[in-house]
């Protein structure tokens, strides 16, 4: 882990430094389908220190899902819920409306 790319989130009190090592050994699984909200996910946990592994194509869509904003939200969303599982910080709340939830493997 280079702590110089994560020097900033590792002075937030929720994070430090084990909490950034916590996220460097995570893996996380992100569903391949396509869509510009799972990339974003990937992107920010990936930004975030993190393993991402593709994972099944989610049946269930969120209706009303769009190329633009509402996708950037929704991606930035799953990552961040599956940031706070990696750190510990609770189970993730129902914030995210989708069947599939965050999924850490150890």
């Amino acid at each position: 882990m280079n702590s110089r790319s994560y020097v900033r989130q590792m002075t937030l009190p929720e994070v430090g430094t084990a909490g950034q090592e916590r996220l460097a050994a995570a893996r996380v699984t992100v569903p391949d389908d396509g869509s510009l909200a799972r990339e974003i996910e990937a992107r920010y946990l990936r930004g975030a220190g993190c393993t991402v592994a593709p994972g099944p194509a989610s049946e269930v869509r969120p209706l009303g899902l769009s190329s633009g904003p509402e996708a950037v939200g929704q991606g930035a969303l799953a990552a961040l819920v599956a940031l706070r599982a990696a750190l510990g910080l609770g189970p993730p709340d129902d914030a995210l409306d989708d069947t599939r939830g965050p999924t850490v493997l150890p």
